[in-house]
């Protein structure tokens, strides 16, 4: 399962879309908080007080702009999958017409006048190809 979702995961970032930038910031970000909390737990051993504080206080205000981006990258995430659902309806609404025309052919076909062995193979050839296109 680890391995499937790795796949999956560098498959998205490689692409260009907005799904892969969104999580390539997002990884950005995290190895940001990360690279944090590193200087943070190095700077109490070796630094003086003082200076330990005042690295606290500028790492603490990069810890806020990551917060702050986080929730930034989530909006843009959800408008990208909106978009992408959108497109799903879109898709899915074309197969809907599609279908009702294709069931208006078959409703025409079978109501036409005529009853030879010619027509019904006519008909049931173009009912195959109606199930065909589906």
């Amino acid at each position: 399962y680890r391995v499937r979702s790795a796949v999956i995961l560098s498959a998205a970032l490689r692409w260009r879309t907005g799904l892969g930038e969104s999580l390539g910031v997002s990884l950005f970000l995290m190895a940001i908080s990360a690279l944090k909390f590193a200087c943070l737990r190095h700077c109490a051993r070796v630094v003086s007080k003082s200076d330990y504080e005042t690295a606290a206080d500028y790492l603490n205000g990069i810890g806020a702009l990551v917060s702050s981006l986080t929730v930034a990258v989530s909006f843009l995430l959800s408008f990208y999958v909106i978009m992408r659902l959108e497109r799903l309806w879109a898709i899915q609404a074309q197969g809907w017409a599609a279908q009702g025309s294709c069931h208006d052919l078959a409703l025409l076909a079978g109501a036409s006048i005529g009853h030879s062995e010619r027509e019904w193979r006519a008909r049931y050839a173009l009912y195959r190809y109606i199930l065909l296109a589906f």
